[in-house]
């Protein structure tokens, strides 16, 4: 079995600003949604070797 390396993200984002929903005062978005949202834009900004 082949070892794999670890791979490091070292950049930052952030979630866009507007309210997450919770019980006392909803917002649009649920939380894991605006999560979801800031990690994609990360992620597609990585110019990352994908054939390794």
């Amino acid at each position: 079995m082949k070892t794999l390396k670890p791979i490091y993200i070292v950049d930052g984002n952030r979630t866009p600003f507007l309210k997450a929903q919770s019980k006392v005062g909803p917002g649009p978005f649920p939380a894991a949604e605006l999560g979801v949202q800031c990690a994609r834009s990360l992620l597609l900004r990585q110019t990352c070797d994908t054939s390794l």
